[in-house]
């Protein structure tokens, strides 16, 4: 890191956390993500989804949390919920893929139609470093997301884009809120999209490392800006 003219975490978080040398070039260029034309949504499947990794420890362990806690309590008022579990590595949670109402998809190679089926992405993430992808993710493809602190920790994001709840109780009450709201959760979903469309698109992350560049070459490009 020290031998690096320029650094470009994704987050300030992330900056944060990178080693004091004496580097001066240190510009954030946020994640980008794919964002299809069309959002994804349906409010009334009733089926939560998870995407990621779940052989990562902080993926496992939210996914322990919906089967142990999450759902249990979801199910006292909405019996028929389900809950689709995405992503490679589900082997670390081989003891739970008899969980009635639980689908394991695995690996997939589109997650469009995960997407489109999903009233909503749930992600009770207690643990984790770095950008939360997934959560940027379900933004741009417009599915209303309920998650934790964590889940948020380096987005520029309020309780307008996103549902942020600090317990399982929590999430779970914000989860119904949205799934007996539509028209809630779908104010929720159109403001995380146009967010992700503000700041997290390929575009405007090519523009941003472009400009770093730029500037390292000649400084006097910020210095006028």
């Amino acid at each position: 890191v020290g031998r690096a003219s320029l650094l470009t975490p994704c987050s300030e978080l992330v900056a944060a956390d990178l080693p004091r040398v004496s580097t001066e070039g240190r510009t954030i260029v946020r994640n980008g993500v794919d964002v299809p034309e069309e959002m994804g949504w349906e409010p009334t499947s009733g089926r939560l989804l998870f995407v990621g990794n779940l052989g990562y420890p902080p993926n496992s362990e939210a996914v322990r949390t919906l089967l142990h806690d999450f759902l249990p309590q979801m199910r006292r008022v909405i019996p028929g919920v389900e809950l689709h579990v995405v992503g490679a590595g589900g082997a670390a949670l081989n003891d739970l893929w008899s969980v009635e109402n639980v689908v394991w998809h695995g690996f997939v190679d589109d997650l469009a139609p995960q997407y489109k089926s999903a009233a909503l992405v749930v992600a009770p993430l207690d643990f984790g470093s770095g950008t939360k992808l997934k959560i940027i993710e379900a933004f741009a493809h417009g599915v209303p997301v309920v998650t934790t602190p964590t889940g948020v920790e380096g987005l520029d994001v309020s309780g307008r884009e996103v549902a942020v709840g600090t317990s399982v109780p929590e999430l779970v009450e914000l989860a119904l809120a949205l799934l007996n709201d539509p028209g809630r959760a779908d104010l929720q979903r159109q403001r995380a999209r146009d967010w992700v469309e503000r700041t997290h698109t390929w575009a405007s992350a090519g523009d941003q490392l472009r400009r770093a560049v730029k500037e390292l070459v000649d400084p006097s490009i910020g210095a006028s800006s």
